[in-house]
């Protein structure tokens, strides 16, 4: 998820990682939960409790298909 030489870094992002299975108010449960509803939702997850790299094109991929279906809803049910 994330690509740093800072061992702090990585240190902050475990531990959150850590807090995140008990306490949903943390950075990274609040991130997990903005992946549902992507076509790769659980890679993304996945990637992301294990502390490792998104592919970032695929996430982009996911985001625009997700847009442009919530502006198809929104116009079909505008008319």
């Amino acid at each position: 998820m994330l690509d740093s030489n800072s061992e702090t870094l990585r240190r902050v992002l475990k531990a959150d990682l850590h807090l995140a299975s008990f306490d949903s108010s943390c950075w990274s449960a609040q991130v997990s939960n903005a992946f549902n509803g992507l076509q790769n939702s659980a890679m993304f997850k996945q990637k992301m409790l294990r502390a490792t790299q998104v592919p970032m094109q695929k996430f982009i991929c996911d985001l625009r298909f997700r847009h442009l279906k919530e502006e198809l809803i929104c116009h079909v049910l505008a008319q």
